[in-house]
């Protein structure tokens, strides 16, 4: 396994961890259910290591394919910015993550407006996230990028 695999394997997982953890996190705002919240927080967490060993390998990955026919530096560049983005959104859903799952334990009022606040950031880096992913595909991924 190089560099190049490690990035490719390590990418998926936060994407999907995050679209996971929120889905959790709602039903588990709306069935007013502790496990469930406490699920979502442990994958938001959890995404966002994994978003930190996919950043980490980004660099390693690119020295792999950045001669390769058909690879554009503009495009390795696009992701790179947004992977910073998205790396810093991520952390930022699980430090809200762990306040949340200590402020379980507190007042209802504190909790909802926490948890408002984990889902709209929660959605925030679902979205810049996938774009992240989108632009990483495009790398190599010329089937996404040829037009119809």
């Amino acid at each position: 396994m190089n560099a190049a695999h490690l990035h490719l394997i390590s990418n998926h997982a936060p994407l999907f961890g995050l679209i996971a953890g929120l889905l959790l996190l709602a039903w588990g705002m709306l069935r007013n259910s502790h496990e469930i919240r406490i699920v979502s927080y442990v994958l938001f967490i959890l995404s966002a290591l994994a978003a930190g060993l996919a950043y980490l390998s980004g660099d390693a990955a690119e020295s792999l394919v950045e001669n390769m026919a058909g690879i554009s530096e503009a495009a390795i560049e696009r992701h790179q910015d947004i992977a910073t983005v998205a790396l810093a959104l991520i952390g930022l859903t699980a430090v809200v993550s762990i306040v949340a799952m200590f402020a379980e334990r507190g007042g209802a009022a504190f909790r909802r407006g926490l948890l408002i606040s984990l889902f709209v950031v929660g959605a925030i880096s679902v979205g810049v996230v996938s774009y992240t992913a989108s632009l990483g595909g495009q790398i190599h991924h010329t089937e996404i990028t040829t037009p119809k």
